[in-house]
């Protein structure tokens, strides 16, 4: 704890009276100035360990209740500093952005994907199904680091609770690397699709050309990311987890089984998009059909006019 003493020397000392009785300290200094006598340090060890929920309420206890209490009155300023709460100051404001951050990328993703697919269908059908590759990975991290299920396979030694930052930017590169796996399979589709074949057959013939590709990319990404498993690292153990499970899934999982079964059941409507969106998008052509196939201009599309809406 940093105290900023503004005139009033005391203020460190009723720091650590306040906090020397605490059962969840298990040990405090007193306080140690600086050559000025302007700045104390009074460093406070918790019983719990780090990752503890015990010690992140401690962080919280000491900020609402010990530093009021202690600067009452007085100009005297006091932060709790630390990894601890450092960590805790983090996570408070990821989750104050965090729908600012969902709404953006899966926004941005949404438009670019209608942009160059055409299909509002295809582009909520990418967004909703990283979102379930994510949970998944979360849930799969969420066994092992807090409930304890093939812990030992990490190197971890005791559960504890997640860092409130990991699964945010886990999400974020998920998402991109989710929505590389989706444009290398739903253009090699499309493709098939513009060049004269039905939905069903053009998901047969795009899975068949582009499916091992991203199921070699899927294994190789988790592969690299399993290798944060090895390090001593906790949160470096959390990212790996996350990102490996959750990579294996969307690619082997949603990728390569449901959404070629969701398409191949929507038939000609996967590619449903209204005409004032049509009309208002620019067009965006990923994969354009080869010159001179089936009597199109080269760089034209031959697509199915948009549904009325």
């Amino acid at each position: 704890m940093v105290v900023d003493v503004k005139g009033d020397e005391d203020a460190p000392q009723r720091v650590y009276q306040r906090v020397r009785g605490f059962d969840d300290v298990a040990s405090v200094r007193k306080p140690q100035f600086n050559d000025a006598k302007t700045v104390a340090i009074v460093f406070v060890t918790p019983n719990s360990a780090p990752q503890d929920e015990k010690t992140a309420q401690l962080v919280h206890r000491l900020r609402d209740d010990v530093v009021p209490a202690a600067t009452k009155g007085s100009p005297a300023a006091v932060y709790v500093s630390g990894l601890n709460a450092a960590f805790i100051d983090i996570a408070d404001r990821i989750i104050q952005r965090l729908p600012l951050f969902l709404l953006y990328i899966i926004g941005v993703t949404f438009i670019v994907l209608a942009m160059a697919f055409r299909s509002i269908v295809i582009s909520l059908t990418a967004a909703i199904a990283t979102i379930l590759s994510a949970f998944i990975g979360f849930g799969v991290l969420t066994l092992v680091i807090q409930k304890g299920y093939g812990m030992g396979l990490t190197g971890l030694d005791r559960t504890g609770p997640i860092e409130t930052f990991v699964p945010p930017i886990a999400f974020a590169i998920l998402f991109g690397l989710s929505m590389d796996y989706m444009v290398f399979l739903a253009s090699r589709i499309r493709e098939e699709h513009v060049h004269g074949l039905n939905t069903t057959e053009a998901v047969e013939h795009g899975i068949a050309a582009i499916g091992r590709v991203i199921v070699a990319a899927a294994i190789i990404m988790a592969t690299v990311f399993s290798a944060f498993i090895l390090t001593s690292d906790r949160i470096s153990k959390e990212f790996g987890l996350l990102l490996a499970v959750a990579i294996l899934t969307d690619a082997l999982v949603v990728k390569m089984t449901l959404i070629p079964a969701f398409m191949t059941l929507m038939g000609e409507k996967s590619w449903y998009i209204p005409r004032w969106l049509d009309r208002l998008l620019p067009k965006l052509t990923i994969e354009p059909p080869h010159e001179g196939e089936a009597g199109l201009e080269p760089g034209v599309e031959r697509r199915p006019e948009p549904s009325e809406a």
